[in-house]
């Protein structure tokens, strides 16, 4: 069988990096969106929690017990989870998450520098850059 041509062996390995980095960007973006929905569920409970404890008598046992820092403890509290739930929410439905490697445009960019070479300046040079 003759040889693959060199313009043949730059496409091929252009197409192999470019599925190699959309299977690793599926793979970052399904594991983010997967920790935030676990982050979120936990937080969640912790939401309802801090809500179970916002009774008015709870305020007033509290205040007479122990000052006023206990509720205002509380309630920073439970803004940072409100925060945090909100957070994860965010990751879950905005679904824009970082790219791991090369864009299918900086692949294409590439191909459509070297392609336009002649077969002689495709040394191994230039197929290893």
């Amino acid at each position: 069988m003759a040889e693959e041509s060199p313009r043949l062996k730059i496409l091929s390995d252009l197409l192999r990096t470019a599925q190699r980095d959309f299977d690793a960007e599926v793979k970052t973006a399904s594991s983010i969106e997967d920790k935030a929905q676990k982050t979120g569920a936990v937080v969640g409970v912790f939401v309802a929690a801090g809500f179970g404890f916002l009774r008015p008598e709870t305020f007033s046992k509290l205040k007479e017990f122990y000052g006023i820092l206990p509720i205002v403890l509380l309630l920073v509290g439970i803004v940072l989870f409100c925060l945090a739930l909100g957070m994860c929410l965010f990751t879950v439905w905005h679904r824009k998450y970082p790219v791991v490697g090369f864009t299918l445009q900086a692949h294409m960019r590439a191909a459509l520098q070297v392609l336009p070479l002649p077969d002689e300046a495709l040394d191994d040079v230039v197929m290893a850059t």
